[in-house]
């Protein structure tokens, strides 16, 4: 992106919807969240404090929707919920259209 770049509408959405998530959406005791889009991982959600980073990944109006992202931010509360997160570094959210997607997670 650059000056005088435009933002799609999907990834707008995107960037809305990730950045009104609070921690406790998530399960996570920190304070406040903050959201990042780059160019390796699309979008990534983090708490202030407590050391973890969530993949959220790139979304499309064609191959991989926005309207996934719920399904995401509750596959990140499991997550955090069932290994703690102290325990965790990196979370990679890939729940997309299938029934048939598996999240994985970077130990600390």
């Amino acid at each position: 992106m650059g000056l005088g770049s435009r933002v799609d509408s999907v990834n707008l959405d995107a960037g809305y919807r990730l950045g009104g998530l609070t921690p406790a959406d998530v399960g996570s005791a920190d304070s406040r969240l903050a959201v990042v889009l780059d160019d390796d991982h699309g979008f990534t959600v983090s708490p202030a404090h407590a050391g973890w980073v969530a993949e959220f990944g790139f979304y499309t109006p064609n191959r991989r929707k926005d309207l996934v992202i719920p399904t995401q931010v509750r596959d990140l509360g499991l997550m955090l919920a069932k290994y703690g997160e102290d325990h965790v570094a990196w979370v990679w959210l890939v729940a997309d259209i299938s029934d048939a997607h598996a999240n994985s997670y970077l130990s600390r």
